[in-house]
């Protein structure tokens, strides 16, 4: 009976972490949380780190002739980092992070959108969940720190 009892503990561990990994980072409601960190600042300035878990990183992830999407197109499709000047900055993909432990993600991470930042500079960060309707976006403003800052789940707000 104890068995029965462990196990059913253990599929609703399994549940919870996996609806905590689908609602982490891309939402549809009025926010999107996305986990992100900034690095330790360096002759090129500071590197924002942001989470992608895999329940965003696999939707929308075929092009409008329903071919797979590569990387690269994938964020250029769904990310857009801009300066205050309104120049659009580069987001580069990683497999890991020397800003962010696994042990600091929540759910499962498909991969690390990187950025590096002049302190002290405002910026703006778009995030459009489907590429095919990119009416639908969510912003994010805000100012380059001038130190490492810890992860921390950060709201994009819907624009309307």
């Amino acid at each position: 009976m104890k068995a029965i009892g462990g196990f059913g503990l253990l599929i609703f561990l399994a549940v919870t972490v996996y609806w905590m990994s689908a609602s982490a980072g891309g939402g549809q409601g009025e926010a999107a949380p996305f986990q992100v960190a900034f690095g330790k600042p360096g002759a090129g300035g500071i590197e924002m780190h942001i989470v992608i878990g895999v329940v965003t990183a696999n939707r929308d992830r075929q092009s409008k002739d329903g071919e797979l999407l590569s990387w690269d197109e994938w964020v250029a499709g769904h990310f857009e980092l801009k300066d205050s000047s309104g120049n659009v900055l580069p987001l580069e993909r990683r497999n890991n992070s020397n800003a962010i432990t696994q042990n600091q993600v929540i759910g499962t991470q498909e991969f690390f959108l990187v950025a590096t930042l002049t302190p002290g500079q405002a910026y703006t960060l778009e995030y459009s969940p489907e590429i095919k309707s990119p009416a639908v976006r969510y912003r994010h403003s805000f100012t380059a720190p001038a130190s490492a800052e810890k992860v921390r789940m950060i709201e994009f707000q819907r624009v309307k």
